[in-house]
């Protein structure tokens, strides 16, 4: 059941989080006492944690386990950690190393786009039932109704089908297309920016999946399919999707960001300042010479 699938994740990120945890405690030495003390604080907290909760990043934060030095991946964590207790001249933000890779060839590889008759839908799938906050059966079934709706306009769309790199199975996926038609195209493998570039609007179900960040910075239309009323997704919440909540509004919702799409380059912005920092490729450069510094400034014993 879903219920089963999300204690189940639930108990995996507890176990993995718990275990580094517990790894650096024994480094330092730290007293057994004070070790067992710090379990079950972290189990209490896990107990009342939902799958949903766990999904949309929700994690302990106790400022008592703060360092001398912190480095953040964007000013709403700064904000956070300083209403938990953090001291701000501890915390830097320096962006996410993640990103750079992309950002580098986001800005070496923009290409220019013709107007074309047909558009390019592509739909992209996100990793919710092989999480365990889906079902397969929840899962099955809003992707064959996001398929069929869209395939209704094959004289003026063409869908393409990508799916999740590792975590998800083509197998699975083609025989749930197969059902619908066949001729759809379906990939797993490839960088998801070139299947990005040769866009013209882009469809999901997912929650805050990294290649919907994707397409907001290469300027691609998003639409998001929340047929389950879900309530955390970011995107919309800042206004950067449409929100489609039943099948047959998927075609005019397509119609219509292309003639209004809600991301402006102001919202754009404003979200890459909140939660990316900047998109200059630099962030692994900056946690290093913070790393470095902290080093140097570091008193000799």
């Amino acid at each position: 059941s879903r219920r089963q699938r999300q204690m189940c994740i639930r108990d995996r990120y507890f176990i993995y989080k718990y275990k580094f945890l517990l790894k650096t405690q024994q480094k330092v030495k730290m007293k057994k006492y004070q070790m067992v003390k710090d379990f079950f604080m972290f189990i209490k907290y896990f107990v009342g944690l939902t799958g949903n909760e766990l999904s949309a990043g929700h994690i302990p934060i106790n400022s008592r386990f703060a360092s001398t030095s912190h480095w953040l991946e964007n000013s709403s964590l700064k904000k956070i950690l300083i209403d938990k207790g953090f001291n701000e001249s501890s915390l830097f933000v320096t962006g996410d190393p993640k990103w750079d890779m992309i950002f580098n060839k986001i800005k070496n590889e923009r290409k220019t786009h013709e107007e074309k008759q047909k558009k390019n839908i592509l739909l992209i799938t996100t990793n919710l039932y092989e999480h365990g906050f889906w079902t397969k059966k929840e899962r099955d079934n809003i992707f064959a109704k996001i398929v069929k709706e869209i395939i209704k306009n094959n004289d003026k769309c063409n869908l393409i089908v990508k799916i999740h790199p590792k975590n998800e199975n083509l197998k699975e996926y083609q025989m749930l297309i197969n059902k619908i038609n066949s001729k759809i195209e379906i990939y797993q493998n490839g960088d998801v920016l070139d299947f990005l570039e040769n866009s013209d609007v882009v469809v999901t179900f997912g929650y805050n999946a990294s290649a919907s960040v994707y397409a907001l910075l290469v300027n691609k239309p998003l639409i998001i399919c929340n047929f389950n009323d879900e309530k955390q997704w970011l995107f919309l919440k800042k206004k950067l999707a449409i929100e489609v909540k039943k099948p047959e509004d998927i075609i005019i919702s397509i119609q219509n960001i292309f003639l209004k799409n809600p991301a402006s380059p102001e919202k754009i912005q404003d979200f890459i300042s909140e939660y990316l920092y900047k998109i200059d490729g630099n962030s692994s450069k900056r946690v290093s010479e913070m790393i470095l510094k902290t080093i140097e400034d570091f008193p000799n014993n």
